[in-house]
């Protein structure tokens, strides 16, 4: 049977309504690995589909190395418990059903809850999510790159201050050869005063009599 458009007929009335059954199919599986580290407070495990087109659908994040499985699972409005490991720590959006955010919320970080998270609705695996959590940088391994740091930044100080400390001790010595020179200059010139005040008066006594004694000037002079 031949089908003729008219102007007024939209052509997409035609085309097959999506459903999120067919949805499903170009969903891709692998995700980003998420990497965090122990202790950290929280990490979101990404997870999207439109479930509002759904009636009552499942939501089920869980590990395959598990026993049980679970890690969260939501039924409508029903909260199923998860393994005992995962008990308290993990949570979704109050309306993750009615936005299609299917994200999961893992608080409390262990080394042990580094596995692939598998993001499932009624039966469907919709993603893989690596997640890998790290052990923290050691802390005496911080406080090792705090010192070297602190080395680094006060080798160059330390050494200026070293520098400066040696010209003053250089100065110091100068100053104080210095001192001893001028004192030795004040003792030389003291010690010849003194051997000029002692010196002189027996130089002009001597020379005022002469080389043959007091009255050899005076029988001199009667000549």
């Amino acid at each position: 049977m031949t089908h003729l458009f008219t102007p007024y007929e939209p052509i997409r009335s035609l085309l097959p309504v999506p459903t999120a059954a067919s949805l499903i199919t170009g969903i891709s599986q692998h995700a980003s690995a998420v990497e965090l580290y122990e202790g950290e407070l929280f990490v979101l495990l990404p997870c999207e589909f439109p479930t509002f087109e759904l009636d009552s659908p499942t939501v089920v994040w869980s590990r395959s190395d598990l026993s049980p499985p679970t890690v969260h699972q939501l039924q409508g409005d029903e909260l199923k418990d998860p393994n005992q490991r995962y008990s308290g720590r993990t949570s979704m959006k109050t309306d993750a059903l009615e936005t299609g955010d299917l994200s999961l919320n893992l608080t409390n970080l262990h080394l042990s809850d580094s596995a692939t998270y598998t993001c499932s609705v009624t039966s469907f695996r919709l993603r893989d999510v690596p997640l890998q959590v790290k052990e923290p940088f050691p802390s005496w391994a911080t406080a090792l790159l705090v010192l070297l740091v602190l080395l680094v930044l006060l080798v160059p100080l330390v050494l200026l201050v070293l520098l400066v400390l040696l010209v003053l001790l250089a100065l110091l010595v100068l100053l104080v050869l210095l001192v001893l020179l001028l004192l030795l200059a004040l003792l030389a010139l003291l010690v010849l005063l003194v051997l000029l005040v002692l010196l002189g008066p027996k130089s002009t006594e001597e020379g005022s009599q002469g080389p043959l004694g007091p009255n050899t000037t005076q029988i001199a002079r009667r000549y």
